[in-house]
């Protein structure tokens, strides 16, 4: 199986958080298991609340990627392809998965969808600084969107949700 998807980035991404994602976070019943990786399907919807909170500057990792290779990065963010399976996370090591935020799935996928109207409401302040992905560097607001549309169908793939 390729390492990378094609995604159709003429998707309505509003549309798409705000009615694809709390269906399938719905219909997720906590036995899905991972076609490729090593976190449980809660993990993965508690990762996917991270990269909302650090657009929203609440988290801050930095930027781990070089500044000569920033725009390779952000040209490789607005093509169609998929994020690769397996793609460590700078600054954790290969297989590192950290213990659970909330006590359930459900609270976990309520937390998240807050997260997501947040996150939306912040996006359409354009007053609001953005924060730095940590491989992409400075995004703007549709440049976020394709992040977090590419990593909740990347997650969303890896369980075999969609």
């Amino acid at each position: 199986m390729a390492d990378f998807q094609t995604l159709d980035l003429s998707i309505n991404r509003e549309s798409f958080f705000s009615k694809q994602v709390p269906e399938i976070l719905k219909n997720i019943k906590g036995d899905e298991l991972p076609i490729w990786g090593v976190m449980s399907v809660q993990h993965m919807i508690e990762h996917l609340i991270f990269p909302l909170k650090i657009a929203q500057k609440e988290i801050d990792f930095g930027i781990f990627t070089s500044e000569e290779k920033i725009a390779k990065q952000q040209a490789f963010l607005e093509s169609p392809l998929g994020l690769p399976k397996n793609f460590p996370f700078p600054g954790f090591a290969p297989g590192y998965v950290p213990p659970l935020f909330y006590a359930t799935l459900e609270e976990a996928k309520s937390h998240l969808l807050a997260e997501i109207q947040q996150f939306m409401i912040f996006l359409a302040d354009k007053e609001k600084e953005r924060g730095n992905h940590p491989v992409f560097g400075k995004l703007n607001e549709e440049q976020w969107l394709i992040f977090q549309y590419k990593h909740f169908m990347h997650h969303f793939m890896q369980f075999g949700l969609v």
